[in-house]
């Protein structure tokens, strides 16, 4: 294998790693979605490792190689866009059944999170997802003292709020004002909720979101 050849591989190998960690595979709710990521990047993997060598066998004749290449290539291209375009995005009411997701959070607030969401169009999911990672699983001393369950700060400390439910709507309501106006995705309003590690606050939040997906 040529230097240049290695050099390609070690770039595709580093782009295949990178997306284990994307929506589609870490935080996605959909299976479906996750196996179609995979399959995407296995075509582009070897397309890019191999180059003329792979896509174009799967032709059945030498005239019709080239377009089937490219075909091929192009789908799996609009896989991986798609998924990072529905995935990462919370400004998206997505409907479910919120006596599903009562089974996943604590008892009762399955349809406060739903509602909440659909008021505000926001995804319930994601919503939820932010309110276990922000309060430790609902376990953390704002949450319980302050039913504060989404993380939200004031200048001395931990928001208080008279009732857990009013810190879910406060939540979902700030993210359509300042400061998170004009963000619409996990990965950009993460700077704002946790400017300290938002690659890593956005990962917990996907990882949430995924096992608190009804199932």
């Amino acid at each position: 294998m040529s230097l240049a050849q290695q050099a390609r591989e070690a770039e595709t190998v580093a782009f295949c790693r990178s997306a284990l960690e994307s929506p589609a595979t870490v935080g996605s709710c959909f299976p479906a979605k996750a196996f179609l990521w995979f399959v995407s990047n296995r075509v582009l993997f070897k397309f890019f490792i191999f180059r003329k060598n792979y896509l174009p066998k799967l032709a059945t004749s030498a005239k019709e190689g080239p377009m089937k290449t490219w075909v091929v290539l192009i789908i799996a291209l609009g896989l991986q866009i798609s998924a990072y375009a529905s995935d990462d995005s919370v400004h998206t009411f997505r409907a479910i059944d919120p006596n599903l997701l009562d089974k996943k959070v604590p008892r009762g607030y399955g349809k406060v999170f739903v509602e909440a969401g659909r008021q505000n169009n926001i995804d319930p999911l994601i919503l939820a997802a932010i309110s276990a990672h922000e309060s430790g699983a609902w376990k953390s001393h704002a949450a319980r003292f302050r039913n504060n369950w989404m993380g939200l700060m004031a200048h001395r400390g931990p928001k208080r709020f008279a009732t857990p439910e009013a810190s879910i709507f406060y939540a979902a309501e700030l993210l359509n004002r300042k400061p998170f106006i004009g963000h619409s995705t996990l990965a950009s309003i993460a700077p704002v909720y946790c400017a300290t590690n938002p690659a890593n606050w956005k990962r917990a939040v996907l990882r949430w979101r995924y096992r608190l997906m009804p199932g």
